[in-house]
């Protein structure tokens, strides 16, 4: 049966469904885009991705993709290292 939508399109809707509900919810309310959170779910477990997605994660996916990569890591080494900053 067809739908009316790309491969593309329907893979990426599916991709959002590995991210935890916090973020998922960011989305449907719209204070997250779908690109933004499709980038978060490479982010590493859920507690990364939840807190990037509040500390303002869509600042960084304007850089290019391998660059997100690193800072990705960069950003979850400060966390591991600094605890206190995640609260």
């Amino acid at each position: 049966q067809k739908i009316s939508k790309s491969r593309s399109s329907i893979t990426n809707h599916l991709r959002l469904l590995k991210l935890p509900a916090p973020v998922q919810a960011g989305v449907k309310q719209g204070a997250i885009s779908m690109g933004h959170a499709r980038a978060l779910v490479s982010a590493g477990d859920e507690a990364t991705q939840v807190e990037l997605e509040k500390r303002g994660y869509r600042v960084l996916v304007k850089a290019p993709r391998n660059e997100i990569k690193s800072m990705v890591m960069a950003i979850e080494l400060l966390f591991k290292e600094n605890p206190n900053l995640a609260r």
